[in-house]
């Protein structure tokens, strides 16, 4: 699986290494420190087993197959709510979806992929308040959320193309499989 390569300029440190539990899938937190010294300061890069879908709803809403969380059920599916499209609910282990808003679609180092917008924290889940990038790879599937300083000084156009060069460094990255 791709690990992250290159960041935006700034004094980056793990917070913790994953949010995402086994060996099929990961999410690492990055922050700038001090907090908030940097634009943008709060990075999530992670990746799984299998494709994500790229399909959109009409409106632009990411994923398309979004479940209805019941008492019963302590998980989320499909898969591409385990990574992106999860918060946590108002009953213990039960998890909420959350779509995305679709800004455009574009390509990481020649993968399709989708630029979407979380919602703020906490309606956005983990994502919340960031750009997000989603891509597949071979058999895997990726994304890259950064959240920007609310008064930096790029632009939203300027914002995408930083998401996107980092996202095609991460993509570049191979790192060695267990044989």
């Amino acid at each position: 699986m791709l690990c992250p390569t290159r960041l935006p300029t700034a004094r980056w440190f793990v917070r913790y290494q994953t949010l995402a539990h086994g060996r099929s899938e990961y999410l690492t937190d990055l922050q700038t420190k001090p907090r908030g010294s940097g634009d943008p300061f709060h990075v999530l890069a992670g990746g799984r087993r299998g494709n994500f879908s790229l399909t959109t709803t009409t409106d632009g809403d990411w994923p398309v197959d979004v479940p209805v969380p019941s008492p019963t059920c302590c998980a989320l599916t499909p898969r591409d709510l385990e990574l992106i499209g999860a918060r946590p609910g108002k009953q213990p282990d039960i998890w909420e979806p959350v779509q995305l808003k679709l800004r455009r679609r574009t390509t990481v180092a020649h993968h399709a992929a989708l630029l979407l917008m979380a919602a703020g924290y906490p309606d956005g889940g983990v994502h919340g308040g960031h750009l997000v990038v989603v891509w597949n790879q071979g058999h895997d599937g990726y994304a890259l959320s950064m959240h920007f300083a609310e008064h930096g000084k790029r632009t939203s156009s300027e914002q995408e193309a930083v998401v996107l060069r980092a996202a095609t460094a991460m993509s570049d990255f191979a790192a060695p499989r267990a044989g």
